[in-house]
């Protein structure tokens, strides 16, 4: 109950609960938290190319 609870507070109506996976609405509920976070700073571009090489 708890994920839908969380699904709502995101702004997704019960209805539309069947046009995302589980994994879609915990990403979702994971971003909505990151989005809430202060960060020192943004990653640069040089940050990425370490990154991913």
């Amino acid at each position: 109950m708890l994920f839908v609870l969380r699904a709502l507070q995101l702004g997704i109506k019960f209805e539309e609960l069947d046009y995302f996976t589980v994994g879609e609405i915990y990403d979702l509920i994971t971003e909505s938290g990151n989005d809430r976070e202060e960060w020192d700073r943004k990653a640069t571009q040089e940050d990425i190319k370490a990154l991913f090489g």
